[in-house]
C-alpha cells in the first residue's frame, strides 16, 4: 500500500519571512514538492495576498530607493562615475511592471512544483465572523481587521479538508494561527524543521558526509564568524542607537566567543550535477563585552556662537550581550560520499546586514 503523503498549504507569513521566492526554504519547498515529497495547495485567496503584500512592499522599497538617489544633500551622485554605480542609480521600472513581473514568477514556480490552486469557494461566513467578533484566531491582533484574509483563506482549507477527507498542514510564521476547531487543519509553525526532516530524506547518506565536513571544520567556521563580528565591534556606527549617536573615541574589546552553534539544513541547488550544493544555516550564539570611551553628556555646555555642544568630560560606557544570535548561511559541495568537497564556503552572515548594538534602557 502506498504511503500517504502530506497536503501541504503555505501562508503568507512564509512567503514574507523568506523574502517571496528569494529564500533557501522556499525555494526548498517548491523544489521539494517538485520531487513528490508532499503535495502543495494553494487557496486563491494567499494566493493574492501574497501578491498584495509583495506590491506593498515593493512600493516602499521603491519609494526609499528613489528619496535616496533623488537626494542632492549626500554624496551618492559620485556612484555615477563607475558602472556599477551607475547602474545602481538607475531608477525602478513602475510598480505595476515589477508586480506583473513577479507574479509571473509565482504562476511559473507554482506550475513547476505542480501544486493545485483552490479558486474561490462558496463558504458559510458564519464561523468566520463568529471568530472574529469572539477574538478568536486567526484575530489575535490589535489590527483585527487585517486578519480577514488569512480567516477566509482557513476557512477555505478547512473546508476543502472536509470534502476530500484529508488532513491538511499550514505551514506558516503567523502567531496569530493557533489551535482552532477547523477539522484535520493542522497548524505547524516550526516550518523549518518540517523543511529540513524533508530535505534529509532526499539528501540521505549525503548528511553522513556533511556532518563530517561540519565538525572538521568546526574550528575554521568559527574563526570565520568572530573575525566577521570582530570587524565590525570596530566600527563606530555599529554603536549608533548604544551612544546615542555621540562621538565615540576609543573601542576596547575585552571578550569575544562563540558560546554555542547548531544548524539547520535550509536548500540544496544544483548545478550539472542533481542538488549538489547543500545549503545550512549556522546559529552562532555570541558572547561578546565591549567599553566604549564616550562623551559624558551631564558635562555639556553650549556654546552659543557656533551653536554645538562642548563636552568637557569622557566617560566608560560596557556593552556585553552573553547570547548575541548570529544567522551564518554555509554551502556544501557534495555529489555523493565519494565526490565532494570538504572546504565549505560561507555565504552569507547576519542575513548581509551590518551588526547594530541596542545600548542601555536609559537612552530609550
Amino acid at each position: 500500500m502506498a504511503k500517504k503523503i502530506d497536503n501541504i498549504f503555505l501562508d503568507t507569513s512564509l512567503f514574507i519571512k523568506e523574502n517571496f521566492l528569494e529564500g533557501k526554504r522556499i525555494k526548498s519547498i517548491f523544489s521539494l514538492a517538485t520531487k513528490g515529497y508532499f503535495k502543495l495547495y494553494f487557496s486563491i485567496i494567499t494566493i493574492e495576498e501574497v501578491k498584495n503584500q509583495y506590491k506593498k512592499r515593493i512600493t516602499g522599497a521603491i519609494e526609499k530607493h528613489n528619496q535616496l538617489i533623488n537626494d542632492k544633500t549626500n554624496d551618492i551622485r559620485v556612484l555615477r562615475n563607475n558602472k556599477s554605480g551607475k547602474d545602481i542609480l538607475q531608477k525602478f521600472p513602475k510598480v505595476n511592471d515589477l508586480c506583473l513581473e513577479f507574479n509571473e514568477l509565482l504562476s511559473d514556480a507554482i506550475d513547476e512544483a505542480g501544486a493545485t490552486v483552490l479558486e474561490y469557494p462558496v463558504l458559510n461566513i458564519k464561523s468566520v465572523f463568529e471568530d472574529y467578533f469572539h477574538g478568536r484566531s486567526p484575530f489575535g491582533g490589535a489590527d483585527k481587521k487585517a486578519e480577514f484574509p488569512d480567516a477566509f483563506a482557513l476557512a477555505h482549507i478547512a473546508s476543502w479538508s472536509a470534502d476530500h477527507k484529508s488532513k491538511a498542514i499550514i505551514l506558516t510564521q503567523d502567531k496569530d494561527f493557533t489551535k482552532h476547531t477547523y477539522g484535520s487543519v493542522v497548524v505547524d509553525h516550526e516550518y523549518e524543521k518540517y523543511v529540513q526532516d524533508k530535505l534529509k530524506l532526499l539528501l540521505e547518506d549525503r548528511i553522513s558526509i556533511l556532518e563530517k565536513i561540519y565538525y572538521e571544520k568546526s574550528e575554521q567556521i568559527d574563526k570565520e564568524i568572530l573575525d566577521w563580528v570582530e570587524d565590525q565591534l570596530w566600527i563606530d556606527s555599529t554603536y549608533d542607537n548604544a551612544v546615542n549617536y555621540m562621538d565615540i573615541h576609543e573601542i576596547s574589546i575585552e571578550e569575544l566567543e562563540i558560546v554555542s552553534k547548531s544548524y539547520e539544513i535550509i536548500g540544496v541547488e544544483s548545478d550539472k550535477i542533481d542538488d549538489q550544493y547543500i545549503y545550512i544555516e549556522v546559529m552562532a550564539h555570541i558572547r561578546y563585552k565591549v567599553v566604549l570611551n564616550i562623551d559624558d553628556e551631564e558635562t555639556g555646555i553650549w556654546d552659543s556662537e557656533d551653536k554645538v555642544m562642548l563636552w568637557r568630560e569622557t566617560k566608560d560606557l560596557t556593552l556585553s550581550d552573553d547570547d548575541l544570535k548570529i544567522p551564518v548561511k554555509i554551502f556544501f559541495e557534495i555529489v555523493d560520499t565519494e565526490e565532494y568537497d570538504d572546504d565549505p564556503q560561507i555565504d552569507e552572515i547576519n542575513n548581509s546586514k551590518d551588526l547594530n548594538i541596542d545600548g542601555p534602557d536609559y537612552f530609550y
